[in-house]
């Protein structure tokens, strides 16, 4: 029978962590995350980002173009264009997805103190082996690892991002509708003004933006998503590496999306 101790060194079950929920504030690392995403935006890599959005809505429905066809493409779309991001930009890349095949690829990393990182790109059968190798660089003298468990640190949920149709409406509003609608979790979301995120099981996101559609709600955004079961809370000087680390891999163009679960 195996030892506790050597599941944990080979990835099936966590060591002992400091589990801790997601408090009100900022921590540090969220902080840090907040801040780098202000600066990215005004070196205008909000264009980026927002093709991005549409580029994981795209390998989350089969790599499917048309918005007529495809709800939350559309929504990614309207939200791109809300950012200014020019028609003709938007066109041009979906012309260029629908010519390149890519399919996504996923790095579960472990590091400090056991947190987990999922990190995911979309590549081409051409320069998947390139951008392996890579990533391998980068993380051969890293705080990471690449794992193959900790599977229980995530879960898919339907993340719902919509606006009330009043400026009147409060969080019992929100909270009306999220029952109504199937919603398991609704809340006001951080820094954005009468702006709430719903939260469904993955399946019910679709009848959770329908709810919100027929009763004029705004939605933003909507997708399924892996969020954290628990969160692990790591000293400064392992945030500062990880921050390091994590900006490298970051860097590529392949590059989709990232979550963790530091606290």
């Amino acid at each position: 029978m195996f030892c506790a101790n050597l599941l944990r060194r080979v990835g099936v079950i966590p060591s002992t962590l400091h589990y801790i929920k997601r408090s009100a504030g900022h921590s540090k690392w969220q902080n840090i995350k907040h801040t780098k995403g202000l600066k990215d935006n005004q070196k205008a890599a909000m264009y980026l980002q927002k093709l991005r959005n549409i580029k994981i809505v795209l390998a989350g429905n089969g790599w499917n173009t048309d918005p007529n066809s495809s709800p939350s493409l559309a929504r990614a779309i309207e939200s791109a264009r809300r950012a200014n991001v020019p028609k003709d930009t938007i066109d041009n890349y979906l012309k260029k997805i629908k010519t390149v095949k890519e399919h996504p690829i996923e790095f579960r990393l472990r590091g400090p103190n056991e947190c987990i990182v999922n990190i995911t790109y979309v590549c081409s059968s051409v320069t998947e082996n390139e951008l392996r190798n890579q990533i391998k660089k980068i993380l051969k003298k890293s705080v990471f690892q690449v794992t193959p468990g900790f599977s229980q640190a995530f879960e898919k949920k339907g993340v719902i991002i919509a606006k009330p149709p009043t400026k009147q409406a409060t969080i019992d509003d929100a909270e009306e509708a999220a029952i109504v609608g199937g919603a398991e979790e609704v809340r006001p979301e951080e820094g954005e003004e009468q702006t709430y995120r719903f939260l469904t099981d993955p399946k019910g996101i679709v009848q959770m933006n329908k709810y919100l559609s027929e009763n004029q709600w705004d939605i933003l955004e909507s997708e399924v998503e892996d969020l954290p079961t628990y969160f692990v809370e790591l000293s400064d000087a392992d945030i500062e590496e990880v921050k390091v680390i994590l900006e490298k891999l970051q860097e590529f163009p392949e590059y989709l999306k990232c979550v963790d679960n530091i606290a």
